[in-house]
C-alpha cells in the first residue's frame, strides 16, 4: 500500500493529458489541484480535494457508492429519485407547493390557512365550528334534522306544517277569511257574536229536545232514523211514549234504531235528546 500525491498545477485552460489506460490506486489521493478523469479510475483508499481557496476540484462523469460522507450538497440539483420520509423534517420557510392531487396530509393541522371549505367531501364539522352570522342562504333539506333554540328570525314559515303543540292565543288574532270549523262539542267561543249566522235558538245551551208522533208499521215496529233526529254524538237519547204519554222506554243511539214489540199500526210519541247538530 503506498499514498501517492500528484502535484498538478491548477491554471484555467489547462490541457487535459491524454487518456491513459486504467490505473488503480491502493492507497489514499490526495489533490492539491484540478483533477480531470477519464476514462475508470479504481481508488481502493480515499480521495481528499481541500476546500476551496487552497484547494481544487473534482471532476468527473458519475460518481457511484455510498454517499453518506458527502457534505454540503445542493437540494436544488436532485433530479430524480424520491425524498424518504425521514428526510423531511423541522420548519420550512419556504413556499412549498404540493400539487398533486393524490397527496395525502395527516398530523396537526391548525397551522393550515385559506383553506376551501367547498372541499371538504367527508366527515362532520363539529357543532363548535358553527357559530355566528351566515349571511348566506342555507339549505337543510334532510328531513331528520332538529332545530333548537330561538325561532324570532325564521320568516316564510308554513303553518300547514305544524304537526305538534298548540298555539298560544296571542297567535290567533285579526279576521280569518278562510273556512274554520270548531268541532270540538267542548270548545267555548266567547266575544261579539253579531257576525255569527245561522243560530238554532233551540240550541242556546247546546243541547235540543225534538219530538214527534211515529206510527209503528203492521209488525209492532217504529223506526226512528237519522237525520231525522238532527243530533250527533253519543249523547243523544231516545225515549218512547205512547199517545197518552206512558212511557214504555228509551236508549242511546248515534245510529238509526227500531222499537220493536209493539201493537201494530198504532202511534207513538217519540222524544230525543241530544247535542245540536252542526250546520
Amino acid at each position: 500500500m503506498h499514498s501517492l500525491r500528484s502535484k498538478l498545477s491548477a491554471g484555467a485552460g489547462r490541457k487535459a493529458p491524454e487518456a491513459k489506460a486504467p490505473e488503480v490506486i491502493e492507497g489514499n489521493l490526495v489533490i492539491d489541484g484540478n483533477l480531470w478523469v477519464k476514462g475508470d479510475q479504481a481508488i481502493g483508499g480515499s480521495t481528499a480535494v481541500p476546500s476551496a481557496p487552497s484547494g481544487g476540484a473534482l471532476a468527473a462523469g458519475s460518481l457511484s457508492g455510498d454517499g453518506s460522507a458527502l457534505e454540503a450538497l445542493d437540494a436544488s440539483q436532485l433530479t430524480s429519485g424520491t425524498l424518504p420520509g425521514s428526510a423531511l423534517s423541522g420548519t420550512y420557510a419556504a413556499k412549498l407547493a404540493l400539487t398533486n392531487e393524490e397527496d395525502s396530509f395527516a398530523g396537526n393541522g391548525s397551522g393550515f390557512t385559506k383553506l376551501n371549505a367547498d372541499n371538504l367531501t367527508s366527515g362532520t364539522i363539529p357543532d363548535e365550528r358553527l357559530s355566528g352570522t351566515y349571511s348566506q342562504p342555507l339549505t337543510f333539506s334532510d328531513a331528520g334534522n332538529v332545530f333548537d333554540g330561538e325561532g324570532a328570525g325564521l320568516t316564510s314559515l308554513n303553518a300547514s306544517e305544524l304537526s305538534s303543540g298548540t298555539l298560544p292565543s296571542e297567535r290567533l288574532s285579526g279576521t280569518y277569511s278562510n273556512q274554520l270549523d270548531f268541532s270540538n262539542t267542548g270548545n267555548e267561543l266567547a266575544g261579539d257574536g253579531a257576525g255569527v249566522t245561522k243560530v238554532n235558538a233551540e240550541c242556546v245551551n247546546k243541547q235540543q229536545v225534538v219530538g214527534g208522533v211515529y206510527e209503528s208499521n203492521a209488525a209492532g215496529i217504529v223506526n226512528v232514523a237519522f237525520p231525522v233526529l238532527d243530533f250527533v254524538g253519543e249523547t243523544t237519547f231516545i225515549a218512547l211514549y205512547t199517545a197518552s204519554f206512558e212511557f214504555l222506554g228509551a236508549t242511546h243511539t248515534v245510529n238509526s234504531i227500531d222499537f220493536t214489540g209493539l201493537t201494530p199500526n198504532t202511534e207513538y210519541i217519540v222524544l230525543a235528546v241530544g247535542d245540536c247538530k252542526k250546520s
